[in-house]
């Protein structure tokens, strides 16, 4: 019980405080996947996604604004191309 409440508190502070049900987007800087901002590495490249997300929440705190919160996941990776196939 106790390690239900401490991973649900741990999954929303990796988000930045984001509401349960909502997601923030990323986008990998290395194969251009647009993914939750939750993840820490790449689901389609493994790549390390801290300093994009670090920097992107930055951003949006400098300007004083809140990332755009979607009600559903994005697209599977299989439906998006990989910038590194060119």
């Amino acid at each position: 019980m106790v390690t239900a409440v401490v991973e649900a508190v741990l999954g929303e502070l990796a988000k930045g405080g984001i509401e349960p049900g909502k997601y923030a987007y990323v986008k990998c800087p290395e194969c251009g996947l647009i993914q939750d901002a939750a993840n820490a590495h790449c689901a389609r490249c493994g790549h390390d996604l801290t300093e994009a997300r670090r920097g992107m929440f930055a951003t949006y705190e400098k300007q004083g604004v809140k990332p755009t919160l979607h009600s559903t996941p994005p697209p599977p990776a299989s439906k998006q191309p990989d910038l590194r196939e060119k």
